[in-house]
């Protein structure tokens, strides 16, 4: 048995981004979290059009294959959008 299937964690080196039993990346490392928080800076250094263009397209990329990244995608959008109206301070 290796490391990771015996403690749950990733051994040393290791590429692995899910916990033992859970197909879940771990918030750090999973690739939404990672393009959500790139997209709200992207919008926050004064490009909020294009943050929300690339938004949009990941919205459509994944409303049917992944739901739950899509409403997490969706709510970036309305942060983009409280930036875009100068709701949010960038």
């Amino acid at each position: 048995m290796t490391d990771e299937a015996s403690s749950g964690t990733p051994a040393p080196g290791s590429n692995s981004a899910t916990t033992d039993g859970d197909a879940a990346p771990r918030g750090d490392r999973d690739i939404v979290t990672l393009f959500t928080k790139a997209l709200r800076a992207l919008g926050k250094a004064g490009r909020p059009d294009e943050a929300m263009t690339l938004a949009g397209q990941a919205w459509w990329g994944l409303k049917d294959s992944d739901p739950r990244a899509a409403e997490r995608v969706n709510g970036t959008m309305h942060y983009l959008a409280r930036v875009m109206a100068g709701d949010e301070k960038p």
